[in-house]
């Protein structure tokens, strides 16, 4: 069953049970600490379009289907959060985080298949959590929210899939934000680090990255140790495909196993050579 209010509980909209949306839900207006709720074990599926102006929470299973599109606005707090739970945006479908300080925070499973689109102003992955990219990825803030902490954060597992692209448009990121983490860029796969901006760079500490597709550093770009320390960083291991470096690699150590390594930036390990 859904709530819509449940004047004992701070949500606004508090599912229960079965929603199936092909309309317009416009919350707008919905300003409460929890304003969208999707408790643990109900099911959300939409089809038509979904405007969240306040929280949205989803402990159960959210799923944008084809056409549909989910837009999550709010100033201050958390603009999408998804707790031991599931969220899947289908082929056709899009999601976007438009939120002044609030960001999409995922715990649980978060799932963007091909052809599903998602822009996020900041992101933030927490351990244990995952997030599968088969679509389209962007994390790009705009300008006027540079220079506030990390644009995006993974504490657990990345993996840019087969025909994923992975957009990193922004001045700070922690690609491995501790030793469980991992970023995976298969095969078919593009991730694009080569934003336009002179302070843009990619921050790991501990962790691994692993490349067997395109993965690319841009000029103004240095993916580097936490706090510049290469020993306190990731892992970094290509397999396959290539890595363009136009800008600074400089990681705990650097096997390039196949595929290629070019770009006019400078590569090193800390502990001890490149191995191409």
């Amino acid at each position: 069953h859904t709530r819509l209010p449940d004047p004992n509980s701070r949500s606004t909209f508090d599912n229960y049970g079965t929603v199936n949306n092909s309309g317009t839900a416009n919350l707008s207006n919905i300003y409460s600490s929890e304003g969208f709720n999707n408790r643990a074990g109900a099911q959300f599926n939409n089809s038509g379009l979904v405007e969240q102006t306040g929280l949205l929470l989803n402990d159960g299973s959210f799923d944008n289907q084809s056409g549909g599109n989910l837009n999550v606005r709010r100033d201050l707090f958390i603009g999408l959060f998804d707790a031991s739970a599931s969220l899947t945006n289908r082929s056709g479908a899009t999601i976007t985080i438009d939120s002044g300080l609030a960001k999409l925070e995922n715990r649980g499973t978060l799932t963007n298949e091909s052809g599903g689109a998602i822009r996020s102003d900041d992101s933030l992955i927490r351990e244990g959590g995952v997030l599968n990219n088969a679509g389209s990825f962007t994390n790009n803030p705009d300008a006027a929210n540079f220079g506030r902490g990390f644009r995006f954060a993974n504490q657990g597992v990345l993996v840019n899939q087969t025909g994923g692209v992975f957009i990193a448009n922004f001045d700070n990121m922690l690609a491995t934000d501790g030793n469980g983490a991992s970023l995976t860029n298969e095969a078919g796969a593009l991730f694009d680090a080569s934003g336009p901006n002179s302070s843009n760079y990619i921050s790991t500490r501990g962790g691994s990255i692993s490349n067997a597709g395109d993965f690319r550093i841009g000029a103004n770009t240095n993916l580097i140790g936490f706090g510049g320390v290469a020993t306190d960083s990731a892992d970094f291991v290509q397999t396959g495909g290539s890595t363009i470096v136009d800008g600074r690699l400089a990681l705990n150590t650097v096997d390039i196993q196949g595929g290629v390594l070019s770009g006019s930036g400078a590569v090193s390990a800390a502990s001890g050579p490149v191995t191409v």
